[in-house]
């Protein structure tokens, strides 16, 4: 099956590359795009290098920190009204209700305040982690001494582009999901037998996955575009779907791949949890590298494509030169 995926994609990249897409201009054999290489060298590389779990676990260890912060603000929140609705006496009806508003007022402030900055506390710093990742995968693909200061200098330098990509992306997907979500409310709301909801439902789930992959298989290159090649959004996003053009099924056998893996190590984790401390210490652990794992992987990926690293290289000869970190 192997061998027939092969000839299928040394086909469709021949077919492209005679149609003269000014980027590239390379014919990918087969045996350039081995996942299994793809795959494998990404995972040896970080049980080589395992300072690269380093900024993951930060990051994790962050979250958690600010969601302890986040949670006990709301119980100190909750409290105080709980107890702001008694403090006044019974027969001062008028202050303990000024009592109650202000405290419910206060309290729904805090929560609000909060959860605007858990959000910036998570996606934003996320977007900088994301560009930290492929430029690490950049530099271990080549084969360059691992350099976790030069990566984070190198996704700072991104990290515009990146945040602004990473909106477009996230705008799109708001779009698609919003159209088939509303499209299912119209026709659980059309009043139909539940026979005919359900005959409707399912091709109608079944559009939505389709297009939901597709979504995923050609932005699956945007940051690593953006982080190697020292590009913007838009540019990103247009290199992303030519590589995507070229390399769907290998993308999407790929994200298979990864999904799979996910589904155990998430099983995993989830049996582990029920060990009391070393359980969730494991868990933490198996999420970490996951994580951090999954991070590279669009780097190699890219390498792969692209025949890089190497001198001779068909990637060196392209007018905008990836910047490995």
């Amino acid at each position: 099956m192997l061998k027939s995926l092969n000839i299928t994609a040394l086909a469709t990249c021949n077919i492209i590359s005679s149609s003269q897409i000014n980027i590239i201009s390379v014919s990918v054999a087969a045996e350039d795009i081995a996942l299994e290489k793809v795959v494998g060298d990404s995972f040896n590389s970080i049980i080589k290098n395992p300072r690269s779990l380093a900024p993951t676990t930060i990051y994790y260890v962050a979250i958690l920190v600010f969601a302890f912060i986040f949670v006990l603000v709301l119980f100190i929140g909750s409290i105080g009204t709980a107890i702001s609705s008694y403090i006044a006496a019974p027969s001062n009806h008028l202050m303990s209700q000024i009592g109650l508003l202000t405290s419910t007022s206060l309290l729904s402030t805090v929560v609000v305040a909060a959860a605007i900055i858990f959000f910036i506390v998570i996606y934003l710093p996320s977007v900088l982690l994301s560009g930290l990742f492929l430029a690490m995968g950049s530099q271990m693909a080549n084969k360059k001494r691992l350099s976790i200061t030069d990566a984070f200098k190198t996704a700072r330098s991104r990290y515009i582009p990146l945040l602004a990509a990473g909106i477009i992306s996230t705008l799109c997907f708001l779009i698609i999901a919003g159209v088939f979500v509303g499209l299912g409310l119209l026709i659980m709301a059309a009043s139909l037998s539940t026979v005919s909801t359900i005959l409707l439902l399912i091709p109608l789930v079944i559009a939505a996955v389709i297009v939901l992959v597709i979504y995923a298989v050609y932005f699956f290159q945007l940051n690593a575009v953006i982080i190697i090649e020292d590009v913007g959004a838009i540019q990103g996003i247009r290199r992303s779907f030519e590589i995507a053009s070229r390399t769907r099924l290998w993308i999407f056998i790929l994200l298979i791949i990864l999904a799979v893996i996910s589904g155990i190590l998430g099983i995993a984790s989830t049996v582990l949890a029920i060990i009391p401390l070393a359980g969730a210490i494991l868990a933490f652990i198996i999420s970490v590298f996951t994580t951090t794992w999954f991070g590279i992987i669009p780097a190699y990926f890219y390498y792969i494509v692209q025949k890089a690293p190497g001198e001779n290289s068909a990637i060196q000869k392209r007018k905008h030169l990836p910047r490995t970190t």
